[in-house]
Order: structure tokens, then C-alpha cells, then sequence
């Protein structure tokens, strides 16, 4: 196509012109085509630029420069296209260099976040203590937002209300501290934790100034008085727990979204331990080789055959595309059927020197 642009500008002859908008913009230089425009992007510069028209088979080339190499650094799609439109034309830049970026290995392992996490799983409210045990098969996440994180918090909170700013024996106030919490009320079972075990409220300090009068009944009927109150406080709690269960799952299925896996899909497993602000987000290539129960995959990592198990929340899927056989490879556009020449060898000149050696024909019509 373009080996009739450039001869429509050298004799004038429009035979057989290919649709091209707007001719008037393409100048020849030094047998070197350029097309004249002025950049309109929001965050372009707004002045006449002229681009080097780049033909199909220096594509690859041109996208491994201004993206890939060091001093690109990888950047975002739009940034990337910014930067192309200043030196560059082709006529589907922003579809290349958007599957050039899809594919990339380092800008998928470095930048970007996992999918919106999946609705959680139901489980069944429990009718009475120990009526349901249950047995973790993956290794506790890394989270600030985790119960035991959050129950820590609170602990350390009602420490640093206890303990004095010089006082580092602050392991002496535990007993002051179960107290504090056994005797609050939790909000997920309306009722105290004390009260659920001993089914009585536990008695503080303050409260031997006001002695409750005991109630008056033999052995017998305190047996029975107490397994007909452990009765009702299971049956309440179980109901309280119904409600928070509809709650939570009501809370956190709002920002939810359905994701799935297939047998077979690749994909990016996100880095829990980091040792470097440096280190990668995620880690991979990783094969889905069996679905397990709920939201659980297991996994076989790519090049070094190891299995694990993962939640769904913390994969990241591949984009189609990739070459799952060499986590190495990833193919940025369609390869032509001759590679381009190098660019450093004696033999073929840099890719835009001067004619008459520069690298590319547009004069082809092959």
C-alpha cells in the first residue's frame, strides 16, 4: 500500500490508490515517507509532528523499542501510544500496541491488580458449640483485614488504653484485658462471650458494691434451670448468627463479580510475601490442571512442574495469545514470514538511517 502512496507523491498518478484519508498530509523526504499531522490526544503535545511511516514488517520491531526496551520502561497503553504518535505512523497503531501490552511477561507480573473477588461461599450456622469444626487446607493469607488481624487490633487497642508510656511489662495486663473483651457484647451473636459459656454475666470489681440477690432452687432444678437457659441462649445465638451471616454475605457480594477458571487456562498467581518494595506483584506462569471445592484451583507451575492450590481470588488470567509452553515467549503482534534484518550487524544498517541504506522498501509490493 504504501509503494503506491509514495509513487502517487513522486509522478501524480492516482491508478490504483489505496484508500488513504487525507494524502495531502504525506511528504517525501530523502526517499523516506512521513506523514504531517498535529497531535489532538488529551495529554499530547498540540503541534505539527512529522511521523516516519512504519510498514507492517518493522512493526515488531518499532513496538520492542519504544515499550520493551530499558529506556521505555514498560509504560501503560495510552503512554505508550503517546509516545509512538510522536515519532511514528502506522495505520493500527493503538490495536498493536494494545496486544503488545496484553502479552507482555514483565508489565503482567509487575503492574496491574487481580479481578474483583468472587462471592463468598454459604456455610451452614452451627446449632451448638463444637457442632461444626472446620480445617484450613491453604495456609492463612497475608492481610491487615483478616479476623485474627482485626481481633488483634482490638486486643492492642485496649492495651495501649492500659499500659503507661513508660510501662513495658505490658504482658501484666492481659487478665484486665479477656476481662474487657469477654465481658462486651459482640455484635455478630448480640450477646457477651462470658455469658454464652457460663450463661451468667461475668462480675466485675465495681459490681461487689451491689450484690444481686442469688436465686432460691435445690440442685435439681438449678440443672435444669441451666440447661433450659443454655437452650435459649444456643437457639439466640444461632439466630443472631443467621442474621450476621446474611449481612456479611449481603456486604461483600455487592462489590463482587463472577470469575471462573477453565482446566488448562494460564494464569499469574499474586505475590502474598514480599521481600523487596521491588519484587514483583506476581508470580507465574502457572497451568489450571483441576477445579477443587468452592473457589480453589490447583495449579501446576510452569517450568518447574510444582502443584499448588489457589483461591480465586488471588489469580490474575493470562491473556489469549500466549505461548503457555514458554513463560519466556510472549509473542507481541503476528511475526511476519521473513524476521526484519538486525539492526546492529554490518551487514544491514540502524533500522532509520539515511538512504540510500535505510532498512525498509515501501516501494515493495510484496
Amino acid at each position: 500500500m504504501w509503494s503506491k502512496v509514495i509513487s502517487y507523491l513522486e509522478t501524480g498518478n492516482d491508478l490504483d490508490l489505496p484508500h488513504v484519508p487525507s494524502l495531502s498530509h504525506y511528504v517525501l523526504q530523502d526517499d523516506i515517507l512521513y506523514k504531517a499531522t498535529t497531535l489532538t490526544g488529551k495529554y499530547e503535545p498540540s503541534r505539527l509532528i512529522h511521523q516516519l511511516v512504519i510498514p507492517q514488517t518493522l512493526v515488531p520491531s518499532v513496538l520492542k523499542l519504544i515499550h520493551d526496551t530499558s529506556h521505555a520502561s514498560h509504560p501503560g497503553k495510552e503512554k505508550t501510544l503517546s509516545q509512538a504518535r510522536l515519532k511514528y505512523f502506522w495505520l493500527t497503531m493503538r490495536k498493536d500496541i494494545n496486544n503488545h501490552i496484553d502479552l507482555c511477561h514483565t508489565c503482567a507480573r509487575t503492574k496491574g491488580n487481580i479481578h474483583p473477588h468472587v462471592p463468598i461461599l454459604s456455610y451452614p450456622v452451627p446449632s451448638s458449640p463444637w457442632d461444626v469444626i472446620a480445617i484450613d487446607v491453604l495456609k492463612l493469607p497475608l492481610t491487615e483485614r483478616g479476623l485474627v488481624e482485626r481481633h488483634n487490633r482490638k486486643i492492642l487497642n485496649t492495651l495501649r488504653s492500659l499500659v503507661p508510656d513508660t510501662n513495658t511489662l505490658w504482658d501484666t495486663y492481659t487478665p484486665q484485658v479477656m476481662a474487657s473483651l469477654n465481658s462486651t457484647i459482640n455484635k455478630s451473636i448480640s450477646e457477651t462471650p462470658h455469658y454464652i459459656l457460663f450463661a451468667q454475666d461475668m462480675r466485675l470489681p465495681y459490681e461487689l458494691l451491689a450484690k444481686k440477690p442469688n436465686p432460691v432452687y435445690n440442685m435439681d432444678d438449678f440443672v435444669k434451670t441451666n440447661v433450659h437457659t443454655f437452650q435459649q441462649i444456643h437457639q439466640r445465638i444461632q439466630h443472631s448468627l443467621a442474621l450476621s451471616k446474611a449481612d456479611m454475605l449481603l456486604y461483600h457480594n455487592k462489590s463482587a463479580s463472577n470469575f471462573s477458571l477453565e482446566i488448562g487456562d494460564i494464569v499469574y498467581s499474586l505475590v502474598e510475601v514480599k521481600h523487596s518494595k521491588l519484587d514483583p506483584k506476581f508470580d507465574g506462569l502457572f497451568r489450571v490442571i483441576a477445579k477443587e471445592h468452592g473457589n480453589k484451583v490447583k495449579l501446576l507451575k510452569l517450568k518447574k512442574h510444582t502443584e499448588t492450590t489457589a483461591h480465586l481470588d488471588s489469580l490474575k488470567k493470562v491473556h489469549s495469545g500466549l505461548d503457555c509452553e514458554d513463560p519466556q515467549f510472549i509473542p507481541t503482534v503476528s511475526q511476519p514470514p521473513h524476521s526484519p534484518p538486525s539492526p546492529a550487524s554490518p551487514e544491514n544498517p540502524p533500522l532509520f538511517s539515511q538512504p540510500p541504506q535505510h532498512s525498509y522498501n515501501l516501494r515493495s509490493h510484496t
